[in-house]
């Protein structure tokens, strides 16, 4: 946060000083991103008014302001698309690190996660779908450079097992989500190929869900568990269905504090009603009565219905305009490193509807995330007009040559 607020002041002293560096770009969702803005505001001084609680409200918030913070430093500093190229290495390998740092000291961890839960939070899970997206739109797209995917199949080896051992279920469902936007891209880029890709694909996952259908204590086995509570969740083991149990149990008491009012939503700092009584989870997690599973709701009650429309169309129309914008890249990586990113926009908007979304890390991958989802176009366009001038250049110059070549031949010839 220092260093982000840090950018941000210098970028206003560039823009106070004018000239052609202190030119702001928004970009595309620069109206929605400041209603959602607002929203936080008025959210936090609605919540206050009703007696909300300074401080879960300032732990509410925080995340919801990194959003716009990242998204405008991110879309008027990065200039061409090597800028989104380092942000993605970046991504992975910070991701790399976290997964091998925690492998190593899970020897030493003692509480919940010996005792057979996630070693992980939440959402770091939803993050490492970006880096096993990437993975996998190597091989799907193909590359021609040696050695890049045994070497990213190789860093993404920690990440893959980290991923297993956090069992995860929504976070299984929003990869398939974020694969399904690798696989549009690769109908319009190779349509033999996704022809051949996609039947495997189903029919091996169909294949490995029936297997491991009831396969309930294996590690191998756990994404079929998190298919099944899906599509059968009837079937679903007795600690995953009194999890969805205790969130469905949430979501009607948020749908209930969704009614009581709807246009401004109540605040934040302000606990959700619960006409439903809930377990007492506050040894676990402390800010329960206030930050429920369902985030999409909780977005709602907190940032007014406005925020809450700016918010999904964002999302909507973030992934709307980067897949068009990737369709039209022409090299492989760069097809799986951005396909991945934006697909993170659609993977994100899954799992606020199950568990806990907004966490700082999060809303800085998806404002990096919306970032290039709205500029990538644009960038791809600056780019092909800079070649199309240099093109145009290049033969102006090239005619300039081929006419002082003539004219200095004629008068040799005519002498001859």
């Amino acid at each position: 946060e220092i260093l982000l607020i840090s950018f941000a002041a210098v970028r206003a002293i560039k823009w106070m000083l004018g000239g052609k560096e202190g030119k702001f770009e928004g970009g595309p969702f620069a109206v929605p991103m400041i209603v959602l803005l607002l929203g936080v505001v008025f959210g936090y001084g609605w919540g206050m008014a009703q007696g909300g609680d300074m401080r879960v409200a300032l732990f509410e918030l925080r995340p919801l302001l990194l959003l716009p913070l990242v998204y405008f430093l991110v879309t008027d500093t990065f200039t061409s698309v090597s800028h989104y190229r380092t942000l993605a290495a970046g991504v992975f390998i910070a991701l790399f690190v976290e997964a091998a740092r925690a492998l190593w000291v899970m020897e030493d961890i003692s509480g919940p996660a010996a005792d057979g839960g996630s070693p992980i939070e939440h959402m770091a899970a939803l993050h490492q779908n970006i880096a096993l997206l990437m993975m996998g739109g190597l091989f799907i797209f193909g590359t021609h450079r040696f050695g890049l995917r045994p070497l990213i199949l190789v860093a993404t080896l920690p990440i893959a097992w980290l991923y297993l051992l956090a069992e995860r279920r929504a976070s299984i469902v929003a990869l398939i989500v974020g694969f399904g936007v690798l696989a549009v891209l690769l109908r319009d880029r190779n349509r033999p190929r996704f022809n051949i890709l996609v039947p495997v694909a189903v029919v091996f996952l169909v294949s490995y869900t029936a297997a491991f259908w009831n396969a309930t204590d294996s590690q191998l086995g756990f994404p079929a568990e998190a298919v099944k509570t899906v599509v059968a969740p009837d079937d679903s083991s007795a600690a995953d269905a009194s999890s969805d149990q205790y969130r469905d149990i949430e979501t009607f008491n948020m749908i209930e504090t969704v009614r009581s009012a709807p246009i401004t939503g109540i605040g934040f700092g302000v606990p959700f009603l619960r006409p439903l009584p809930l377990p007492d989870i506050s040894a676990f997690f402390e800010f329960h009565a206030y930050m429920p599973h369902n985030s999409l709701l909780w977005l709602w009650t907190k940032v007014t219905i406005f925020g809450f429309v700016a918010f999904l169309y964002m999302i909507a129309a973030g992934t709307a305009k980067g897949v068009q914008a990737a369709l039209r890249i022409e090299g492989s990586v760069d097809s799986a490193v951005f396909g991945s990113m934006i697909a993170f926009l659609p993977m994100a908007l899954v799992l606020t509807y199950v568990d806990l979304a907004f966490g700082a890390e999060t809303m800085i991958l998806l404002g990096a995330c919306l970032a290039l989802a709205g500029s990538l176009g644009r960038l791809i366009d600056d780019y092909q007009n800079s070649a199309d001038a240099g093109d145009l250049e290049q033969n102006s110059a090239d005619a300039v040559d081929l006419e002082a070549s003539a004219q200095t031949r004629t008068p040799t010839s005519v002498a001859g």
